[in-house]
């Protein structure tokens, strides 16, 4: 589509569509006070979903943890002691 490839980094990005956003809501609502109220929303919605992807990644990093430390050294000894036999 485009001759060269455009290279922006994601924050440059995430800012170039927020206030493209932004003056899309300014020209709907021609009301500057209830843009700002609409960008407010956005970014409370955006703060939840980075609490529960944080969340989940320290999640996974404990259970893994857990797994480095209690359940694969004894399962090693396990295997060492030839139960099964």
């Amino acid at each position: 589509m485009f001759k060269s490839p455009i290279k922006i980094n994601v924050v440059t990005a995430m800012f170039l569509s927020t206030f493209i956003a932004m003056a899309f809501e300014l020209f709907r609502t021609r009301s500057f006070q209830s843009t700002l109220c609409g960008l407010k929303h956005m970014f409370d919605g955006m703060g939840r979903s980075f609490t529960v992807v944080i969340s989940l990644i320290v999640s996974g990093e404990v259970f893994a943890n857990g797994l480095v430390i209690r359940i694969i050294p004894q399962a090693d000894v396990l295997q060492g002691r030839n139960w099964g036999k």
